[in-house]
């Protein structure tokens, strides 16, 4: 078994645990083994805990700065939140998002909860010209239980 200062530990079979950290800096996880004798230490191991990255948002495969066709934003489904380059899976649920952007001269607004495209924002999509700019605002919830908002995802229309 295991225990430590300012972590939880789920087991998930035998002698494997899932590790959550409740604080960012130094965490020990001792172990300890049940024997005919009683349970016994096995010995400690110091971590350091850091909070995961922030990630991007990302529709129709794009990420903020990228251009992409009418075509590609029409057939985009979803806002997701990508984290690239961590060393661990760290899925990410986009809770919600607001939308702005120039849509036949005129600038439309609209939002939506979860990461599905909205009725209304398939609207609009459907109506964007070459040179439109597109604008996500998107709060994304991690493996950690926290709430982050996403940097603005900016596409321009070709």
């Amino acid at each position: 078994s295991g225990s430590g200062s300012g972590i939880t530990l789920t087991p998930k079979g035998a002698g494997k645990y899932i590790v959550k950290v409740s604080a960012i800096g130094e965490a020990t996880i001792n172990v300890s083994a049940k024997t005919k004798d009683g349970t016994k230490p096995q010995g400690s191991q110091k971590f350091r805990c850091k909070r995961i990255p922030t990630p991007y948002a990302s529709f129709a495969g794009k990420k903020s700065g990228d251009k992409a066709t009418k075509g590609e934003l029409s057939a985009a489904n979803f806002i997701i939140a990508k984290l690239d380059g961590f060393d661990f899976a760290a899925n990410f649920q986009v809770v919600s998002w607001e939308f702005v952007g120039q849509v036949s001269g005129k600038v439309v607004a609209c939002s939506g909860t979860g990461g599905s495209v909205s009725s209304e924002l398939r609207g609009y999509l459907g109506k964007v010209g070459p040179g439109s700019k597109l604008f996500f605002d998107v709060k994304a919830k991690g493996p950690d239980g926290m709430v982050q908002v996403l940097p603005t995802l900016g596409i321009k229309v070709q």
